[in-house]
């Protein structure tokens, strides 16, 4: 073969050889173009599931603050309630106690009753007993007139 000829076929090979360069270029930039679209679908996707997530983290972190505030507001009612109870309690307890004084000084009062009645019956006794013997002597000074 000539070189002229070869020549040419060198140049129609590496003409051949570029173009299937080029095609195979081609493809691989729609392929990283598919792949970047991919990759960016992904991110987006990524991205929308960690709000979700922080949005979640957020819904949640908010009824933990709403549960430990009603067990804080609980609690300070269970304290509140304790407190007035043993309030009511230590004032329930002084007035049994004003009670039982009462009822001792009444208790006094009536016993010292009973004794003095005690005395006035057996006065009244006495006096009944010597009844009869003053009137015999009435009767005695009456009949010596």
């Amino acid at each position: 073969m000539s070189a002229g000829r070869q020549y040419t076929k060198q140049t129609v090979d590496i003409a051949a050889s570029q173009k299937e360069l080029r095609n195979g270029q081609a493809m691989m930039n729609d392929q990283l173009k598919e792949g970047l679209t991919m990759l960016v679908g992904a991110n987006k996707n990524l991205v929308h599931e960690i709000d979700n997530l922080k949005n979640e983290a957020i819904s949640i972190e908010n009824e933990i603050s709403k549960v430990g505030n009603a067990m804080s507001s609980s609690i300070n009612n269970l304290q509140r309630t304790a407190h007035d109870i043993g309030n009511t309690a230590g004032i329930s307890l002084d007035k049994q106690r004003q009670l039982l004084e009462g009822q001792s000084t009444a208790v006094e009062g009536v016993q010292y009753m009973i004794r003095f009645q005690s005395e006035a019956l057996e006065e009244s006794r006495n006096a009944l007993q010597q009844l009869p013997e003053y009137e015999q002597k009435q009767l005695e000074e009456f009949l010596e007139r």
